[in-house]
């Protein structure tokens, strides 16, 4: 009986933490996520690349990309793919207006893409 009600216990609390809402996206953090979309599909590419061909300067373009994996921002209360980070979200929020959201992704996302170009 003790067990049963343990079990009943932990599935109600954990119930009750998972939930939260979060307001709605702005137009400009919908758009911000989709270009940080756009900047881990173009991750993606460069991996592939850089798997498939002999690149003088591997390493010099690995380092680059793992820089900026690692200093991706996250879009807080977006959902996100987590194939591309460590699942540490603790160090990557920032609170800045929607606005500047929308450029700090921008540039991220060209800055992969700049990579992605020099590419063969």
């Amino acid at each position: 009986m003790k067990v049963y009600l343990l079990l009943i216990a932990t599935i109600a609390l954990t119930l009750i933490s998972c939930k939260h809402d979060h307001p709605p996206a702005s137009e400009e953090l919908i758009k911000a996520f989709e270009i940080q979309k756009e900047g881990l599909k173009a991750i993606s590419q460069i991996e592939d690349k850089i798997k498939a061909a002999d690149i003088a300067n591997v390493r010099t373009q690995q380092l680059r990309l793992e820089q900026y994996k690692k200093n991706m921002i996250e879009i807080e209360g977006m959902q996100h793919d987590h194939s591309q980070c460590n699942g540490d979200h603790s160090k990557k929020r920032f609170s800045i207006p929607d606005k500047e959201m929308l450029a700090v992704q921008k540039e991220w996302r060209d800055s992969i893409l700049s990579i992605l170009s020099e590419l063969p």
